[in-house]
């Protein structure tokens, strides 16, 4: 629900202490703050004896006196007690009216000094309880941003926040604009739990409720747990395999059997194991609410009964003959992960040699991001992770079996989102002391990693140390990593949270979001750079305008770059505004000869354009640019007034013109 408008008064405080042969009069407070309907008192300290005196306020004399005897106008006299000792003043169940300048004059006994003293009274209404609102109930994690606005009603109300029960400082991630009643929350995360908005005045403050933030995340870390865990089963046993990930809400689970749906369920229980139940059983998890999923694998071996063995040298006679130490190549000596495909080769000598392929002692099925050879000699790997791994490749015959030696693939990986810990780790530093800020982030080849303060490289290194902090030191400090072999920006993506803002009403977000290791943001208007002002914040990935105007139309863009690529997205901002300069032709005063045509044509500066309605006096005429009067008559004379309202700013101008129809020939220009 809409609050209604406030008007925040402001007022000069002049304190202002006269007197005339060492006479003064001096007021205990020179201001004082009451709330609405509260009592002030006006207390004040002559330096000696007085006979009478006098309060003004507004250019009245609301009380006087002389002695013991008052003068109160009668619409104080129920309000007011008055100590006439010292010309102290109480004014009860203060109000709006009440708000201004009291000045206090007294005379000394025996008539021969005046002293004066000013006593502002600021009249204030209480703050109620702040509400929170937000834009979006349901936020997804690293992609949505969210705008919590606080509302109060009172007098000059101060607004301030909290987050997770620590007092919020804006910066990076977190901006505060329209006199800090708005938080925006630029790519919110798990971790942006409870926010509370405080509003204060000089009289009370008040906190709201706490605003639980409902943040959508996952799946992520799927895992699953096997038992019993074994790396081989006996066929005819039993084995439960269990899927769990982190995920908010719930996720769904459904289990793979070698690429092909099995079951539903976070559970899957195999009873009777038999050997045809050897494979790869993967856990596919899906989140209904973020629309993400993940999975991961895990092999189950089944062991049946072992055939007799078959004599050696029985065998070589027979021309069957043993099988050497398998050997195991591969297409390339290094891969990028998610990127690379695998081909690994398997060579044995021997007669009649069967391959077998094992990731990690598992035997690895056909399926999935892994494919097997018709004769099982090659092992192709699609979408590499650095999670592949160790293979090794059993070759057998009826005579011997041989097993290779473990091949561990070369992925390259990461960098991926950098942690940060300071040291030491407090919400403030005290000034002059050292603060260290250490960065890791997973990466192979490792990372190179610096720091960046506004936009700008700090310093490079894992770890910045700022000796003897001061206020200078204040900001966000971001950590960025890069990996030279990975190196990749893309999926840049720009989009804004208004698509019709309105001129000196509404506010614009844009968010530039993109994937990769990202070293800098750059931010175009019309391939201008753009520079922060009072109006313009840029904060990463977010360029936030409060208000806009309809300079502010043209193209955005946003450009991501690591030194090595870059990538950019742009989108076009339309401000709508007006209607105004209304104005009409022919232009007033018009005169019209009776009988003859008129035609009144209303223009105005509007976007989109205006609808226009003709009226006269209060009786509507026409709608339409152009007001038509065929046969002027007497009856036509007087103000006509053209009206243009815009449906989407939802605001209107006018602008009347004054018409007289007369008899006469008008003369010739």
């Amino acid at each position: 629900m809409a609050l209604p408008p406030l008007t925040a008064l402001a007022f000069c405080l002049v304190i202002s202490m006269g007197g005339s042969q060492g006479f003064t009069v001096e007021p205990a407070q020179s201001d004082l703050y009451i709330r609405i309907g509260g009592d002030a008192e006006f207390t004040v300290r002559p330096s000696r004896a007085i006979e009478g005196g006098n309060w003004a306020f507004k250019g009245k004399t609301p009380v006087s006196w002389i002695g013991t005897t008052p003068l109160i106008l009668p619409e104080y006299r129920s309000r007011v007690n008055l100590t006439f000792t010292s010309g102290s003043l109480v004014l009860r169940s203060v109000n709006a009216s009440d708000h201004g300048a009291y000045t206090v004059t007294v005379t000394a006994v025996g008539g021969t000094a005046q002293a004066s003293a000013t006593v502002t009274l600021h009249a204030l209404e209480p703050v109620s309880q702040p509400v929170i609102t937000s834009n979006d109930t349901r936020p997804l994690e690293h992609n949505d941003t969210v705008t919590l606005a606080c509302a109060a009603v009172g007098t000059d109300v101060s607004y301030s926040w909290s987050r997770n029960g620590l007092k919020l400082s804006p910066g990076g991630r977190l901006i505060l604009s329209n006199g800090n009643r708005t938080l925006i929350i630029s790519g919110v995360l798990r971790s942006d739990k409870e926010f509370t908005c405080t509003g204060s005045n000089p009289v009370n403050t008040n906190i709201s409720d706490p605003f639980l933030l409902v943040v959508s995340y996952g799946p992520g870390s799927v895992n699953i747990s096997v038992s019993p865990e074994q790396a081989a089963h006996i066929s005819g046993t039993n084995v439960s395999l269990t899927c769990s990930a982190v995920s908010k809400p719930a996720p769904e689970y459904q289990w793979l059997f070698n690429g092909l749906f099995r079951e539903s369920g976070q559970q899957l229980v195999i009873a009777a194991l038999g050997v045809n139940d050897t494979g790869r059983y993967t856990c596919q998890v899906f989140n209904n609410v973020t629309k993400r999923s993940s999975y991961t694998s895990r092999n189950i071996a089944v062991i049946g009964v072992l055939n007799p063995d078959i004599a050696l040298d029985k065998a070589i006679m027979l021309g069957c003959y043993p099988v050497s130490t398998p050997n195991i190549t591969s297409n390339a000596s290094s891969f990028i992960e998610y990127n690379g495909t695998v081909v690994l080769t398997c060579v044995a000598a021997g007669t009649d040699v069967s391959y077998t392929w094992l990731e990690d002692n598992s035997v690895i099925p056909n399926g999935g991001r892994l494919e097997l050879s018709a004769s099982n000699t090659t092992l192709t790997i699609t979408g590499v992770l650095r999670s592949d791994g160790p293979f090794t490749c059993r070759a057998s015959n009826p005579v011997s079996a041989e097993t290779s030696v473990l091949f561990h693939l070369n992925v390259f990986y990461g960098p991926d989102l950098p942690i940060i810990i300071p040291d030491p780790d407090t919400p403030a530093y005290t000034s002059g002391t050292d603060v260290t800020l250490t960065c890791t982030a997973e990466s192979k080849p490792a990372a190179v990693l610096g720091w960046y303060r506004q936009g700008d490289l700090f310093q490079s290194g894992a770890q910045l140390t700022i000796h003897n902090v001061s206020t200078k030191d204040i900001g966000s400090y971001f950590c960025q990593a890069f990996n030279d072999i990975t190196k990749l920006v893309e999926n840049v993506n720009l989009r804004s949270n208004n698509s019709y803002p309105a001129e000196h009403r509404d506010s614009v977000l844009f968010t530039c979001s993109s994937r990769g290791t990202q070293l800098k943001r750059e931010w175009l208007f019309n391939n201008q750079p753009i520079q922060q002002n009072d109006r313009i914040t840029i904060s990463v990935d977010i360029l936030l305008i409060d208000t806009v105007n309809r300079a502010d139309t043209g193209m955005y863009k946003c450009i991501v770059s690591n030194g090595l690529n870059n990538g950019s997205a742009e989108t076009y901002l339309k401000v709508f505004y007006g209607p105004d300069k209304v104005w009409i032709l022919p232009p007033a005063p018009v005169v019209a000869i009776v009988g003859s045509n008129l035609t009144l044509t209303c223009l105005a500066i509007s976007e989109p354009g205006g609808e226009y309605h003709w009226y006269n006096a209060s009786s509507w005429l026409q709608s339409g640019q152009e007001y038509n009067l065929e046969s002027v008559g007497s009856a036509n004379s007087g103000n006509c007034t053209c009206l243009v309202i815009n449906h989407i700013t939802k605001r209107s101008s006018r602008l009347t013109a004054q018409i007289t129809a007369t008899d006469s020939q008008l003369p010739c220009p």
